[in-house]
């Protein structure tokens, strides 16, 4: 389900500010929508943050006070995948991997999202934030195959190698490449270039 907010007037104005690449008129106006408590603003502000646009540098500290404010006001998607990222991928005084793991864990669940799966499976697999479970890893790379994310597939052949099933491994490593194969093919013009090749 939407936010209203989300189809709010100024918060449309605001996406189409970014997109036109007036960055900073952009982020005081949702600025202006994160103090009046909206938090997909919030999460649109973290992505600013966290990855930089324009002349804003990325700020990972206050990509993460906006993602987490965005899950407090309105469990979002983005703020929970951000709030996973920073706390994975963030420096030594960011990371912390059960918070990772369990924001993960809330997109997964919530809204099905197939990177939120191969997040959580590559966590379980490798053993961070919680004790290695390849059972758990191995089912969650399936739920992402499943939902259409072929990356799946990469992880599914690194927890069969891990199970020592070489041959699985193996297969599943195959399925990865014929099914990025297959994607260039549908993508527009990557069908003639595959021919000629």
């Amino acid at each position: 389900m939407i936010s209203p907010k989300v189809e709010s007037e100024s918060y449309q104005r605001a996406i189409q500010m970014l997109r036109k690449g007036s960055v900073d008129l952009a982020v005081r106006k949702l600025e202006g929508l994160s103090a009046d408590g909206d938090g997909h603003a919030d999460a649109i502000l973290g992505a600013i943050f966290e990855f930089g646009k324009g002349d804003i540098k990325p700020d990972a500290r206050r990509a993460l006070s906006y993602y987490e404010r965005s899950v407090r006001l309105s469990a979002s998607l983005q703020g929970w995948m951000g709030v996973g990222r920073i706390r994975l991928l963030g420096n030594d005084e960011l990371r912390n991997y059960q918070t990772a793991l369990g924001a993960f864990v809330r997109a997964a669940e919530s809204a099905d999202y197939p990177q939120a799966w191969l997040s959580v499976a590559e966590m379980k697999m490798r053993g961070l934030g919680t004790p290695v479970d390849l059972d758990e890893a191995e089912r969650s790379f399936r739920h992402a195959v499943e939902l259409g994310n072929i990356l799946g597939y990469t992880g599914l052949a690194a927890v069969a190698f891990r199970q020592g099933k070489l041959l699985s491994s193996l297969l599943f490593r195959f399925k990865a490449i014929s099914k990025a194969v297959a994607a260039v093919a549908k993508h527009k013009g990557g069908g003639d270039a595959l021919q000629r090749w």
